[in-house]
């Protein structure tokens, strides 16, 4: 079999595998291949009788270790890399507090063995379940009060874990909660904690070399690393410092298991919804094959083959269009602008000018012979967890070897980049609902256009507006105390309010007719200031896109829609603006 179709039926036989149930080659399996990792690392204490698991035998570090290289994270902080703002041609490590844990809850326990006083705990009923499982599969017998024990502190561990996780993201939003340390700084940052005990000890130089010895990189303890919100790590020292080993191992171990549990049995499957439904409110039953489009490994042949069948160069002509017009709106826009210096224009301006866009795909999608390339040494066979383990894997060693590389300044990725000045608009969003290029302008202009003008405009909003007072294109540098904020910038802070203060009430209000009854309605108090770039990009955004079209329709006569000649060119740019961005759900 030759190459590109080797890649390529690879890329469909994926979701196949993961689809096929008819031979039973997952249920037969179980969740055998997760309890193999469990006893490669010493085994899951909470599935295990009392005196089968041994404390001093597999620490929580070296199994946290060996999870680094097999699904890419600590269970307790981020290690990862981004564009070295000191020098753009590079990139740099960083640490930061987790974002993603299993066992998060909706409400706290003034007395933690509460939980068990409700027999409709979905929650903690799929935990028993899914713990009892894990035990069958040993040929385990459980102490049902070893049992509870475990389980209550491990769950309350995690809500204590996850105040401090999100203490940190509130205060992770100002700009300056950075530190730029080495490796060896940021372990006397840690050990300055105070805390001496045994589980807290972390060893981040090993840490790191052992994840970056799977691409033959070396670190040292000189190697620069970005440290945001310093702080956590300070509390997280205190928190792993009072905390048992067996807590930890346990908890360490779940983080794995429920990373890979949809890949197993339908009854895993079935645990885990009934879970989030009763954490999250989730009230409908993921489909089969939802979750396995959903977790396609080979993302980029699959990428390859849709734009291939369904992106046209026409296609990707139109949009380009659409943007180069509304840079133009913008940069009008920008220059119209009372409240901004002539001197911050001029930087505006050139920071417009090479604001790249990417749209579409990324040009190498055009060679057949790079796409397959890009998957070289990676094995997919007939077992799929093992195929989920290999594309792991694969993609793992692939971010850890571009680490050393050089930036590539027009590299697609999954968001866009603003404080580069790249914007992405995907394949995806040029089609219907976003973008049909039969239909009238009206109709594009109030989807994709909106769509186009927010990402343009996140490279001027409030966190890009502060970096051009001190930076040139060529030199980005992040914003700290010592440069202090213009009168300019304050000027802005004041028009944002306005924006903020509009913005926290539609969604009250529409929060307070969801569900077409005022006596079911919760209300929820949200947060504008952490979303306050957005709330401006959305209103930015919609203003460009109306303008540009304004000015495409005094250009060429306007089309009408069959049915919709009634409705004028302007309501039907915000019906269509209005119907791809917003659902209320009745009932």
């Amino acid at each position: 079999m030759n190459a590109k179709i080797y890649s390529f039926q690879n890329a469909k036989f994926c979701p196949n595998f993961c689809l096929n149930l008819s031979t039973d080659a997952i249920e037969k399996r179980g969740i055998k291949p997760i309890q193999e990792i469990l006893d490669r690392t010493g085994g899951w204490p909470v599935a295990m009788p009392f005196n089968k698991w041994d404390p001093d035998k597999t620490p929580w570090q070296r199994i946290d270790k060996e999870y680094m290289i097999l699904i890419g994270n600590s269970a307790f902080y981020n290690l990862e890399y981004e564009i070295d703002l000191n020098n753009t041609k590079r990139y740099v490590l960083t640490i930061d507090q987790a974002t993603e844990y299993p066992l998060s809850r909706k409400r706290l326990f003034v007395n933690m063995f509460e939980m068990f006083l409700y027999d409709d705990d979905q929650y903690t009923l799929g935990i028993f379940r899914m713990i009892q499982a894990f035990a069958r599969e040993k040929g385990y017998v459980l102490n049902r009060r070893h049992l509870i024990i475990d389980v209550v502190e491990m769950l309350y561990f995690e809500l204590e874990l996850l105040e401090i996780i999100e203490n940190g993201k509130e205060s992770h939003t100002v700009s300056d909660n950075f530190e730029r340390m080495t490796i060896e700084q940021l372990q006397k940052w840690y050990d300055n904690s105070g805390v001496n005990t045994s589980t807290a000890k972390i060893d981040f130089l090993e840490m790191i070399q052992y994840s970056f010895k799977m691409a033959n990189i070396d670190i040292n303890s000189s190697e620069p690393i970005i440290v945001y919100n310093p702080i956590f790590l300070h509390k997280l020292a205190t928190l792993l410092g009072k905390t048992s080993r067996r807590v930890l191992v346990n908890y360490v171990q779940w983080n794995m298991i429920d990373k890979f549990l949809l890949y197993t049995t339908q009854e895993m499957r079935d645990i885990k919804f009934e879970m989030s439904l009763s954490s999250y409110n989730v009230s409908n039953f993921i489909p089969r094959w939802e979750i396995c489009a959903n977790n396609i490994r080979m993302k980029n042949a699959v990428s390859y083959m849709f734009v291939k069948e369904y992106i046209s160069d026409n296609v990707i002509h139109q949009a380009t269009k659409m943007v180069e017009g509304m840079k133009e709106e913008l940069g009008h826009r920008i220059n119209r602008t009372h409240w901004l210096s002539s001197s911050i224009k001029e930087k505006l301006m050139e920071k417009l000018d090479n604001l790249q866009t990417q749209i579409g795909y990324p040009d190498w999608y055009k060679d057949n012979a790079a796409v397959i390339r890009y998957y070289d040494g990676l094995q997919i066979g007939s077992d799929y967890f093992q195929n989920i383990l290999n594309c792991e894997k694969n993609e793992l060693l692939k971010s850890l070897t571009e680490f050393r590389e050089t930036v590539i300044r027009d590299k697609w990725l999954d968001f866009p980049i603003t404080f580069i000045m790249i914007s992405v608009i995907p394949a995806a969003e040029l089609q219907d609902p976003y973008f049909t290029h039969i239909l009238p302008d009206a109709i594009n202009y109030g989807t994709i256009g909106f769509v186009i003008g927010h990402e343009l405009s996140h490279s001027f909003d409030n966190e890009e507006i502060c970096l051009c007072f001190i930076q040139e294109y060529d030199l980005i540098k992040r914003v700290t105390k010592s440069h202090g904020i213009p009168k300019t910038y304050q000027k802005n802070s004041r028009n944002n309010r306005c924006v903020l203060s509009i913005s926290i009430t539609i969604i009250y209000l529409m929060s307070q007719t969801k569900m077409g009854n005022p006596l079911s309605t919760i209300y929820i108090q949200l947060n504008g200031y952490l979303t306050e770039d957005e709330n401006m990009a959305d209103s930015i955004g919609i203003q460009i896109a109306y303008s540009t079209y304004k000015k495409i329709a005094k250009q060429k006569p306007q089309t009408k829609l069959p049915g919709l000649e009634n409705i004028t060119n302007d309501e039907l740019f915000f019906l269509s603006f209005a119907n791809s961005n917003f659902n209320l759900k009745i009932g």
